[in-house]
């Protein structure tokens, strides 16, 4: 039976530190009870949290926890997902899944033989697909207690299976370390897309179809883009903008359009596929730090979660996200002082000038001794209404 969870009264998200303007984390501080490593927005469009020990549901105001006490059976929490019936699925690094029923109120516990789950699918015939890192996936047909698996002994291409996922064709997409598997069931047939016939590299980690039907492939070394037709690929990598990111780990699609794509180093790009926009967010700028997954909440704001631990929330309301170097043109990283004037430009004090960023077409223009500075240097910069901007060196 699943008892009645702990109720906590959440607190705010919090700041980090380097991370991009309008970046908070959620932690201990926030109520949760360890870092997380998985996130879900449910058909209610509340959202879970996964993290050591216990899953937390989130309404915007206070957390329930589920944990041991209420017969829950976890450890780490690597994957969540809500199957068609309304059931919580959490995957762990414990050799089990539970599965939460919380109209019946009760909790199963099915036994694998592997122990991290990474994540979770069902298919369009009611069967669940489970990936982990060492036998490919497994199948289980729930209902029937009956668990089947596909590994390389089956046609898998690495039994390193990382995320299954389903195309409006009814195409199962198999992800590996090796490329990626496409089963059509019906027909009986197991291709295959690999870095000889179109990946950057073989090793993907996601894959997702977006509303023009296009598939990405996401993994190290960018984003392959199979076109609707399925007839060619495009890449997407870092010479294209996606800068400092050796790969991409998750892709999604918001409302409106634009895509949502996390990096294996703690960063995620906006993604305006008609204007060829992007926008850099830090988030927590790491080596190894996996941004897994993200959601878009009732809000329109983007939450994500990172495998090595740390929920993010990016709320697009609160500015400009992305961090600016000398490398996106500011003439000096030693910033003394900045000020937005009224017409809605962004003015930057440094030791090597003053840098006006225009954010109608996202442009910089340089100010410095030449152009009539005293002094290189500016500590402090006012806007008042007689003089348009002052300068203090």
């Amino acid at each position: 039976a699943l008892g009645d969870p702990k109720i906590v009264k959440a607190a705010y998200p919090t700041p980090l530190p380097q991370s991009s303007r309008g970046v908070t984390t959620l932690d201990s501080n926030f109520g949760l009870p360890s870092a997380s490593q998985s996130l879900l927005k449910d058909k209610n469009g509340m959202l879970w949290f996964g993290s050591n020990y216990a899953i937390a549901r989130y309404d915007g105001d206070y957390l329930q926890i589920y944990g041991l006490d209420q017969g829950l059976n976890t450890q780490t929490v690597y994957s969540l997902f809500q199957d068609s019936k309304g059931r919580i699925w959490v995957g762990t690094n414990s050799y089990s899944i539970s599965v939460i029923d919380l109209e019946a109120e009760l909790v199963y516990e099915l036994a694998l033989d592997f122990d991290t789950v990474y994540g979770i699918m069902e298919a369009n015939d009611g069967k669940f697909w489970i990936s982990n890192r060492n036998s490919g996936y497994k199948i289980i047909d729930f209902d029937r207690k009956i668990i089947q698996q596909f590994s390389q002994e089956d046609g898998l291409l690495g039994n390193f299976g990382i995320r299954a996922f389903q195309d409006k064709e009814g195409l199962i997409w198999l992800t590996t370390n090796n490329g990626v598997n496409i089963l059509n069931l019906k027909k009986g047939k197991n291709t295959s897309i690999t870095q000889d016939n179109g990946l950057l590299e073989n090793l993907i980690f996601s894959v997702y179809q977006d509303n023009s039907d296009k598939i990405w492939m996401v993994g190290r070394g960018g984003v392959n883009i199979l076109n609707a037709s399925k007839t060619s690929i495009t890449h997407f990598t870092a010479d294209q903008g996606l800068t400092e990111a050796p790969g991409i780990a998750s892709v999604t699609q918001d409302a409106s359009g634009k895509f949502w794509l996390g990096s294996p180093n703690g960063q995620m790009f906006s993604y305006k596929e008609d204007t060829k926009t992007i926008e850099r967010y830090n988030l927590n700028f790491a080596p190894n730090n996996f941004i897994s997954n993200s959601i878009e909440d009732s809000q329109g704001q983007i939450w994500a979660s990172a495998v090595q631990g740390g929920i993010y929330k990016i709320d697009l309301n609160s500015g400009s996200p992305a961090n600016y170097t000398t490398q996106d043109g500011l003439s000096s990283i030693e910033i003394w002082s900045t000020l937005q004037a009224k017409d809605g430009t962004i003015w930057i004090g440094s030791n090597n000038g003053i840098d006006v960023y225009k954010h109608t077409n996202k442009t910089i223009k340089h100010f410095d001794t030449k152009h009539g500075l005293f002094n290189q240097r500016n500590k402090r910069l006012m806007e008042n209404s007689q003089e348009p901007i002052t300068l203090t060196n």
